[in-house]
This record gives C-alpha cells, structure tokens and sequence, in this order.
C-alpha cells in the first residue's frame, strides 16, 4: 500500500504508526513480482530460516529458530481505481512477549493482513483509504490500524493532509492500557521538473499516555 501514502518516503509517512513489527527489510527473501495482467498484479515473498533474527542458521531448522515467513499480495490499478489486499506471516516470531514478557508466547507466529483503495476524481483529487490488523500472536498483540489521506492538484501544486490511528493493543492485562496512537500530516510540494520537486510538511503523532510511537 505505499503507493497510497501521499507522503511516502518523507518523516510524515504511515510508517509511525501503519506496518506495526511488520515492515521488515530482511536477508535470505525470494520473491516473484508478476506481470500486469488486466491492471492485475501478485506478488509473493518467501524469508528463509532464522533471517528475522539476523542470524542465518540454514540449513539447520529446530522448532524453536525456524524463523521463516512469508508474505502474499494482491495489486488492482484500472485508471482513477487502485485497490490492494495483504497477507503476511512471520512465523515462531515470538513478538508477543516482548510485551507481555510471558514465555509462552516467545515461539508464536505473528500474522498480519491489510486492505487499501485509493480514487481519483478528475485527476485532481485523490481520496486513499488503509485499514490493517496486525496480530503478534499472543495474548496482547494484536491491533487495527487505518490510514485515510486526500491530495488535491492544482497544475505543479499538490496540498497533501492525511491522519493515522492504531488502536492499543489487544488483550484486557494492564499493560495494554491506554497504548493507542495517532498522527495527523498536512503538506504542500511543487514540482520544479519531471523528477525535481521541493515540499514543506508538519506532521504530528500524538501517544496514549502509556504508548511510545514516534517519528520514523
């Protein structure tokens, strides 16, 4: 879905809070980009071993370090209409317990999905639309996200305003009270020439008294 982020690439990108333990760059990854067929294009992705950790323990695979993963997506771009679906595993993660700091959630596989759409009306106004679950496979992990943005172009003039919410995480132990977030972005660029641009943008995340989300 970063091709609905009307401030990809920037400090104001959906990155603070959208992808939450999931927006990995990872060593030992195959992957198959498809053709466009129709405005119709899939993608897959296969992390092998215990690359998550950093550590490459192939070809050795014990229950308790195959860290393997991997990930599906479908893209649908027809003119103004672009839709997206994902899915994704990592699997014997063990995120959960970095919150919950119980054990038995050290070897869970932590999954998340997510759905986007974005629309362009006269090619001038481009309305975007991300909701996502994220899952770290324990009794505390899991959470819903969601994006909305708007960007409206007049000539080489683009105004820009998005906002983001994660909601706390999942579960009723106390630790995962008041852990929500939510950032609001507003900006403008000009384009100088096809690849040349210059942009001011303000962007905010405001946590929940007991979150930390920040800036990335």
């Amino acid at each position: 879905t970063e091709g609905m982020d009307i401030f990809a690439d920037t400090i104001a990108d959906y990155n603070s809070l959208m992808g939450y333990n999931h927006n990995l760059h990872t060593a030992n990854t195959l992957a198959y980009l498809s053709p466009y067929w129709s405005g119709f294009k899939a993608a897959v992705a296969y992390i092998m071993s215990n690359a998550l950790s950093g550590n490459d323990n192939l070809p050795a695979s014990t229950a308790s370090n195959d860290q393997n993963a991997y990930s599906l997506s479908g893209n649908y771009n027809n003119g103004p209409l672009s839709l997206v679906i994902a899915y994704e595993s990592l699997n014997k993660a063990g995120l959960a317990a970095l919150i919950s700091g119980d054990t038995a959630d050290a070897n869970k596989d932590a999954v998340a999905w997510k759905v986007g759409g974005s629309y362009t009306i006269m090619d001038a106004t481009t309305v975007g639309l991300i909701y996502e679950n994220t899952d770290l496979g324990g009794s505390v992990g899991d959470r819903n996200a969601f994006y909305v943005d708007v960007a409206y172009k007049m000539a080489n003039t683009t105004l820009k305003l998005a906002y983001g919410n994660i909601d706390k995480c999942g579960g009723t132990a106390a630790i995962c009270d008041q852990t929500g977030a939510s950032q609001i972005s507003l900006g403008a660029s000009q384009a100088l020439t096809k690849n040349t641009e210059v942009y001011a943008l303000y962007t905010q995340v405001s946590n929940d008294s007991n979150a930390d989300f920040g800036l990335v």
